[in-house]
């Protein structure tokens, strides 16, 4: 099933502007179908050892795409996770706050008016035109749309292109967000679907583990030491490049 954000009522004229970016007063249309693209876990990416702590309060337990880095950690997300410290893109960020509306868990029962919501948020921040399809990647039931936009690298405007995959559990709205340089968010979809895939949800409080901390980092376990030995020194998180980091300096195109 795809939504389509942004289609006028002038109809297939329309709809060549929303395939060649053209403007134009914005409407929201549901084409037909209302079908799920359901996506098999096993055609995707490895992913990496679950993080040792579940976060968002014990709520969801998340594995990296396997080989990646976890980022130092920040308050601007639950975790977020680079195929390389050094680089800024690809990342792949996780966030999760308070739903809003009256959906409190995504499902497949729920998904296409789950769809609608997204897309009236879109249509009312005037965001780009874009496509919203419902999806399912293993126990994983939201919605997928891209963002293609500007942002400061090494001093320089580069073009970013970005893949969102959201859903609702529990109350709680998560947003998995792939950040690329241009061309190369097809290339890197399968691994932020792989994620979205392997989260593990839990009520809060469960058993899934305590509570990351405030920061919504998790901390790593400590190697018990040797009894006259040396402490190893601390792991220092990785320089960071000239690069901007994500979510500062991010413009839609």
């Amino acid at each position: 099933m795809k939504v389509v954000h942004g289609l006028s009522a002038l109809g297939w004229v329309a709809g060549l502007g929303l395939l060649f970016g053209c403007g134009g007063s914005a409407k929201e249309k549901v084409s037909g179908g209302r079908g799920i693209r359901k996506i098999a876990v096993a055609n995707l990416p490895k992913l990496g050892a679950p993080l040792p702590q579940a976060l968002d309060g014990g709520r969801v337990t998340i594995s990296p795409p396997s080989g990646w880095e976890i980022s130092p950690r920040d308050s601007r997300w639950l975790i977020r996770f680079q195929e390389d410290p050094h680089e800024s893109y690809p990342s792949i960020i996780i966030k999760a706050e308070d739903a809003t509306g009256s959906i409190r868990d995504v499902t497949r029962e729920s998904i296409h008016d789950f769809a609608d919501q997204v897309a009236a948020e879109l249509r009312q921040a005037k965001s780009q035109k874009t496509v919203i399809e419902q999806v399912q990647v293993g126990s994983f039931v939201g919605v997928d749309y891209e963002r293609r936009g500007k942002a400061k690298s090494d001093y320089k405007t580069i073009i970013v292109e970005r893949l969102i995959l959201e859903t609702v559990v529990g109350g709680r709205r998560y947003s998995i967000d792939l950040r690329t340089r241009d061309q190369d968010l097809h290339r890197y979809r399968p691994h932020a679907l792989a994620v979205a895939g392997g989260m593990e949800f839990q009520e809060a409080g469960g058993s899934a583990g305590p509570e990351a901390g405030a920061d919504h980092q998790p901390a790593l376990p400590e190697a018990p030491e040797e009894p006259g030995a040396e402490p190893e020194p601390e792991k220092k998180p990785p320089e960071k490049s000239g690069e901007e980091e994500p979510d500062l300096e991010f413009e839609e195109e």
